[in-house]
């Protein structure tokens, strides 16, 4: 004991602590050893008891429980290059394999005692760092491989692993993300929007809380795994490059000379950073006085290219929005008009499913909609059309929504013309030229007369 106890005196000499603000670099004599993962290291996500995902997120590698035998929430999940093994002799031999990983890592000796600091604002160097209790993560962690590409990380907490929401652990200067090991005494839990890197090995639990990312492995011993992946990006132990572009319109149903409006929303919904990333619209030339604005992350034409876009550098869950605002030509014949924005990039993409969005306009000859009333009030209509009162202009077929609001006194009788009844709000739908009526009438209150004997 007085051995080990003089070891990490001599070890702490050592320690080179350069104050950084709030951001302090910490450079350790390094001892830290990657251990053999076996047949774990296939293993994207394994729990003890039961897996649990929430959300539509992809896993890139395999998925499983040992002993338990439940795996739940696939789909809506997916499971990439991996498959599910739920209890089956492949989880057994993993949780057995991790199990062993996470005793050598940690048996190996500590290079810098961490206990009681946040990791948030740390630059640290390759080495073993160590908390006789918890670890917590508020901001942005810095792993600095120092152009070393085999420099490893090992991070040991006596009990819990804990980020705060947004945080984020990064490696620098050619270093590996899978050569961040974290062994938890007990459980981990990534909050919201976390972006995290490295091989979690919990002797408990692992929790990913809403939009948390993991570039790494969660292998529990003997609690769950439960990963909320609504907004996350994808769960891999391996880089993914994936862009997605979703495009809409409005309004879907037009006419000759209308405003008409295109969002192209995108995101980098894969785990690493990309670049070389590119957008190609098509928007027909029949929407003239268009003004382009983006929104989230700049962007550049491509050599005076009217629809073309270069974008900048896009970290990982990072978006943007581009929106196309015009007018539909007055002389545009009738019919539907679809086009469809692309998103590239110079790397290989994972999933092309998402790399291009299409919409349809349909154009169709304007019928017109007259509105009256009789008697004291007013109606509003959705979609509210084109023109002015009491002529409303809208693409044949469109179903319009009428509500009448009464004027204080009055009340809302019913309607006439091309639309009867007195359901309100009503619906109409302009398959031609349309005249409606809505008649409001008086309330009159009679005065109480009491008879007296």
């Amino acid at each position: 004991m007085k051995l080990k106890v003089l070891a990490l005196l001599l070890v702490s000499a050592m320690l080179l602590v350069t104050a950084g603000g709030s951001s302090p670099h910490v450079t350790a004599n390094p001892s830290a050893v990657p251990p053999p993962l076996g047949t774990a290291a296939s293993f994207v996500g394994l729990a003890g008891s039961t897996f649990t995902n929430t959300g539509s997120g992809v896993y890139y590698g395999n998925v499983g429980v040992s002993p338990g035998t439940e795996v739940v929430g696939f789909p809506p999940g997916e499971v990439r290059q991996g498959a599910i093994h739920a209890g089956d002799a492949v989880a057994l031999q993993a949780q057995i394999d991790a199990t062993s990983a996470y005793n050598a890592l940690a048996i190996q000796p500590c290079d810098v005692n961490l206990t009681d600091q946040d990791l948030g604002g740390m630059t640290l160097s390759p080495g073993v760092y160590c908390f006789n209790t918890s670890a917590q993560l508020t901001g942005d962690l810095v792993l600095d491989a120092l152009g070393d590409p085999n420099a490893v990380w090992v991070f040991q907490t006596g009990s819990t692993l804990t980020t705060a929401s947004g945080s984020s652990v990064r490696v620098i200067n050619g270093g590996q993300a899978l050569n961040v090991f974290w062994q938890v005494g007990s459980s981990a839990t990534l909050g919201t929007t976390t972006r995290f890197i490295g091989n979690i090995l919990a002797d408990q639990s692992i929790t990913l809380v809403t939009g948390a990312g993991l570039f790494g492995r969660a292998l529990a011993l003997h609690g769950a795994v439960t990963m909320d992946t609504n907004g996350s990006p994808p769960i891999a132990f391996a880089p993914v490059t994936d862009l997605s572009i979703v495009k809409s319109v409005d309004p879907a149903n037009a006419v000759p000379g209308q405003p008409i409006t295109y969002t192209l929303t995108f995101f980098n919904v894969g785990n690493v950073q990309t670049t070389g990333v590119t957008i190609t619209d098509t928007i027909p030339i029949s929407v003239t006085g268009t003004s382009v604005i983006s929104s989230g992350v700049a962007i550049t034409p491509v050599n005076g290219t009217r629809y073309v876009w270069d974008i900048a550098t896009l970290a990982a869950g990072q978006g943007g929005v581009i929106t196309i605002t015009g007018q539909l030509s007055a002389t545009l014949p009738a019919g539907i008009f679809t086009n469809t924005a692309v998103i590239t990039t110079s790397a290989q993409d994972s999933d092309s499913s998402n790399n291009s969005s299409s919409v349809g306009v349909n154009v169709a000859p304007p019928v017109t909609l007259t509105l009256n009333t009789v008697g004291r009030g007013s109606v509003t209509r959705e979609p509210p059309g084109s023109g002015g009162l009491p002529y409303y202009i809208y693409p044949a077929g469109i179903v319009v929504t009428l509500t009448a609001t009464p004027d204080a006194g009055w009340h809302f009788s019913g309607w006439s013309g091309d639309l009867g009844g007195a359901a309100n709000p009503a619906q109409v739908t302009m398959d031609a030229d349309k005249t409606i009526t809505a008649t409001f009438e008086c309330r009159i209150y009679l005065p109480l007369v009491q008879k007296n004997n």
